[in-house]
């Protein structure tokens, strides 16, 4: 194999391996920002549930019409 052959067949490897962690890398990222989001959905609504709890002094009680 001539050295230029080599170095094709080393660069086409290295550019397989590259694709391999970029897709990875995206799939992380995304994976990421679902957590993240799922996170703070999750504390919001815990923050909401909270509300609840909280008098009730500054807010008006619906009518019972």
């Amino acid at each position: 194999m001539s050295s230029e052959q080599h170095l094709q067949h080393k660069r086409h490897a290295l550019q397989e391996h590259y694709d391999l962690l970029a897709e990875k890398l995206k799939k992380l990222r995304r994976d990421y920002a679902i957590a993240a989001d799922t996170l703070i959905r999750f504390q919001l609504e815990k923050q909401n549930v909270a509300s609840d709890y909280l008098p009730m002094s500054h807010t008006k009680m619906p009518s019972c019409n």
